[in-house]
């Protein structure tokens, strides 16, 4: 059996959510399958391009594939030394949190309004743009 990678999975998932979002649906769900989905595209760079050295690194790089915190990814990258353009980083700052606000009633829970639909969107595209850029450097 092939193996599966997180780009796969995010990849799949982004043609999921992407229809959704194209119909203008705005079900509880979208922003967390969309935080979901850019996490997975981060966590793709994490797992495949970045190194442990030693023991703690390999510990740290393992905690910060079970995040489900764009902002830690994000910070994990950067000390990795794999720069993110800033206008990438706010988009996915946009949709961070919603993994658990939108998913689980509580003081903070969050419904989705149309006007959600681009944020949606373009945190959507910031991670796709994250991944090409990082592997188009590497590459």
């Amino acid at each position: 059996m092939e193996k599966i990678n997180y780009k796969q999975i995010a990849d799949n998932d982004f043609t999921l959510v992407s229809r959704l979002l194209d119909n203008g649906d705005c079900f509880f769900h979208i922003p967390a399958l969309v935080q979901e989905t850019c996490e997975k595209y981060l966590k793709h760079i994490v797992a495949e391009y970045c190194v442990p050295e030693n023991d703690d690194e390999t510990a740290a790089k393992a905690s910060v594939l079970r995040t489900h915190s764009l902002r830690v990814l994000l910070s994990y990258l950067n000390k990795a030394g794999l720069s993110v353009e800033p206008q990438d980083r706010a988009a996915l700052m946009m949709v961070e949190g919603m993994y658990f606000t939108t998913r689980y009633p509580s003081d903070d829970f969050y419904i989705m309004q149309s006007t959600d639909i681009e944020t949606c969107k373009t945190a959507l595209s910031s991670a796709r743009h994250i991944v090409s850029e990082i592997e188009n450097n590497i590459g």
